[in-house]
């Protein structure tokens, strides 16, 4: 059976997962919920003040590894390489770009954080009625560098989605302007027309650009399905036990998995090693498409425990969002609402992959607090 641009259809399997995973996330948000009703929330003033200093540098640093980065990939480009190739080598170890082991896990763990910590500080100051220019332009500078070194559509994804994520976060009391309203569009129009033209360099050239592009976006949502029924067959072929957590929290273990293999003390596989052992082969989803990589938050939860992990998972899930999302409703500061918008990220990013997989991501939330000074706790708005 197939479906959009020749798909396959997933399995039984994968909607039973999908269940599963809805009923565990809604059951333990509702139970939250109906726990907390009765509870008068008392909102307090911003209790965390943003230290420009600290980002800054942390962009700063970014921008400079970017600029050089970026230097080598013209070079490569005027060598005659075609962004495959380069994209190829940026994600392998023994690459024109990856031949230092250092800048291997700096990349992987460091860039990818302060990145996407500029996008979500860029997105605050947007919308700001006195907004900092400096760290907007800073920030997406970043972002262009960033995709330029190694042709990446999933930055521009987070960066619109951010940005939508600010937009409906904004301070009540912040009236958008036409001018604000116009260098928004502007800014969508221009990523949206920079997806396309990576897709067309990336992907069927042999098609139109914007059929390429619809090609790509219904074969990343549609096709993960697929992709996770693949995996999950794949995985319980290779026989390997359960992973019992550390897929969930591979985010914080695996950097210690990494530090005592290089250090020579055990030879450890960590999650992530194991999960995308499986993932990053190529399988395919349709009758003439090929996907890798995206299969779903569902694959790592089923890889954790079995089903049930996908039912604990998904629970544990709504639990951290629930009480992020309460520590957002309590004091409505630019920290809280950052975590909630890397919650927001995750859920909407959970149909492709688990992002707290990532080791960037819990890095991510270690530089947002770096970047926020906690102050004497405010009073209560309604005094």
């Amino acid at each position: 059976m197939f479906g959009f641009f020749g798909l396959f259809v997933p399995g039984t399997k994968v909607y039973n997962i999908i269940l599963i995973g809805m009923f565990g996330y809604n059951l333990t948000y509702l139970f939250l919920e109906l726990i907390n009703s009765k509870r008068i929330i008392k909102k307090t003033k911003s209790e965390r003040k943003f230290i420009k200093n600290r980002f800054m540098l942390l962009q700063t640093i970014a921008f400079i590894y970017l600029f050089f980065s970026s230097l080598k990939t013209f070079i490569m480009i005027r060598n005659g390489y075609d962004y495959s190739q380069i994209r190829y080598d940026y994600f392998q170890l023994n690459g024109y770009e990856t031949s230092n082991l250092v800048s291997v896990y700096f990349r992987t763990y460091i860039l990818q954080a302060i990145v996407f910590l500029g996008i979500i500080i860029s997105g605050f100051e947007l919308f700001k009625k006195n907004r900092n220019k400096l760290i907007i332009y800073v920030s997406i500078i970043n972002v262009l560098m960033l995709i330029f070194i190694n042709s990446g559509r999933t930055i521009i994804f987070q960066l619109v989605l951010v940005i939508l994520f600010s937009y409906l976060l904004r301070p009540k009391n912040n009236k958008i302007t036409k001018k604000i309203k116009f260098m928004t569009f502007s800014m969508a129009s221009f990523f949206m027309f920079l997806t396309v033209f990576i897709t067309n360099l990336r992907n069927y050239k042999d098609e139109s650009a914007i059929l390429a592009t619809t090609r790509t976006i219904v074969t990343y949502f549609l096709g993960s399905l697929t992709f996770l029924e693949y995996n999950i067959n794949e995985f319980l072929k290779t026989g390997e036990s359960y992973l019992y957590g550390r897929g969930f929290l591979g985010g914080i273990i695996d950097p210690f998995i990494n530090v005592v293999n290089i250090l020579g003390f055990e030879n450890i596989r960590s999650s992530g090693e194991i999960i995308n052992e499986i993932t990053g082969k190529f399988s395919y989803v349709g009758t003439t498409t090929y996907y890798n990589a995206f299969s779903t938050m569902f694959f790592v939860f089923f890889v954790d425990f079995g089903y049930i992990g996908v039912f604990i998972c998904t629970s544990f899930f709504a639990f951290l969002s629930y009480f992020i999302y309460l520590g957002y409703n309590k004091s409505e500061d630019n920290y809280s609402k950052g975590l909630l918008i890397i919650i927001l990220y995750g859920t909407i990013y959970s149909s492709f992959r688990w992002i707290f997989l990532f080791p960037w991501v819990i890095i991510l939330i270690i530089l947002l607090k770096f970047c926020f000074k906690k102050s004497k706790k405010g009073k209560l708005l309604n005094e």
